[in-house]
Protein backbone atom coordinates (compact mmCIF):
# COMPACT_ATOMS: atom_id res chain seq x y z
CA UNK A 1 0.00 0.00 0.00
CA UNK A 2 3.00 2.40 -0.03
CA UNK A 3 4.05 2.30 2.91
CA UNK A 4 7.54 1.76 4.43
CA UNK A 5 8.22 -1.55 5.82
CA UNK A 6 8.55 -2.28 9.05
CA UNK A 7 11.22 -4.53 11.24
CA UNK A 8 11.35 -5.86 14.82
CA UNK A 9 12.95 -2.98 16.46
CA UNK A 10 9.66 -0.63 14.98
CA UNK A 11 7.90 -2.59 18.31
CA UNK A 12 7.08 1.41 19.88
CA UNK A 13 7.06 2.79 17.24
CA UNK A 14 3.91 1.30 15.59
CA UNK A 15 2.70 0.37 18.91
CA UNK A 16 -0.96 2.31 18.35
CA UNK A 17 -0.98 -0.11 14.58
CA UNK A 18 0.10 -2.94 16.69
CA UNK A 19 -2.43 -2.71 19.07
CA UNK A 20 -5.20 -2.07 16.54
CA UNK A 21 -4.50 -5.08 14.28
CA UNK A 22 -4.62 -7.27 18.55
CA UNK A 23 -7.97 -6.22 18.60
CA UNK A 24 -9.04 -7.52 15.18
CA UNK A 25 -7.51 -10.57 16.52
CA UNK A 26 -9.67 -10.32 19.82
CA UNK A 27 -6.22 -9.73 21.46
CA UNK A 28 -5.62 -6.78 24.02
CA UNK A 29 -1.95 -5.76 23.91
CA UNK A 30 -2.05 -4.98 27.99
CA UNK A 31 -3.18 -8.77 28.66
CA UNK A 32 0.11 -9.97 26.64
CA UNK A 33 3.03 -11.13 28.64
CA UNK A 34 6.36 -9.62 26.68
CA UNK A 35 7.45 -12.43 25.03
CA UNK A 36 3.39 -12.95 23.69
CA UNK A 37 3.42 -9.72 22.38
CA UNK A 38 6.95 -9.93 20.70
CA UNK A 39 5.55 -13.06 19.00
CA UNK A 40 2.33 -11.16 17.82
CA UNK A 41 4.72 -8.46 16.55
CA UNK A 42 6.23 -10.62 14.29
CA UNK A 43 3.53 -11.80 12.77
CA UNK A 44 2.04 -7.95 12.36
CA UNK A 45 5.74 -7.11 10.80
CA UNK A 46 5.09 -10.28 8.23
CA UNK A 47 1.55 -9.18 7.14
CA UNK A 48 2.56 -5.47 7.32
CA UNK A 49 5.33 -6.19 4.89
CA UNK A 50 3.65 -8.39 2.72
CA UNK A 51 0.71 -5.65 2.15
CA UNK A 52 -2.00 -8.35 3.69
CA UNK A 53 -3.49 -6.29 7.02
CA UNK A 54 -6.52 -3.88 6.84
CA UNK A 55 -5.81 -0.82 4.76
CA UNK A 56 -6.90 1.40 7.94
CA UNK A 57 -3.95 -0.31 9.54
CA UNK A 58 -1.71 1.82 7.51
CA UNK A 59 -3.03 5.03 7.99
CA UNK A 60 -3.69 5.59 11.45
CA UNK A 61 -2.86 8.47 12.83
CA UNK A 62 -0.80 7.93 16.12
CA UNK A 63 -1.60 11.39 17.92
CA UNK A 64 -5.44 10.46 17.10
CA UNK A 65 -5.34 6.87 17.44
CA UNK A 66 -6.58 5.34 21.15
CA UNK A 67 -5.09 2.62 22.24
CA UNK A 68 -7.55 -0.32 22.42
CA UNK A 69 -7.58 -2.44 25.93
CA UNK A 70 -9.83 -3.96 27.78
CA UNK A 71 -10.99 -1.43 29.69
CA UNK A 72 -11.77 1.03 26.66
CA UNK A 73 -12.94 -1.57 24.10
CA UNK A 74 -16.44 -0.79 24.35
CA UNK A 75 -17.39 -4.47 23.15
CA UNK A 76 -15.68 -5.99 25.88
CA UNK A 77 -17.44 -4.06 28.87
CA UNK A 78 -20.21 -6.07 30.85
CA UNK A 79 -24.21 -4.65 30.18
CA UNK A 80 -25.00 -3.04 33.35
Amino acid sequence: PGVPQLVEEDFYRRNAEFRAFLVDHDRFFDELSSAKARKHFTKFVARWNAGKLSERLYFLKDDAQQKPSRSTDPSSRADP
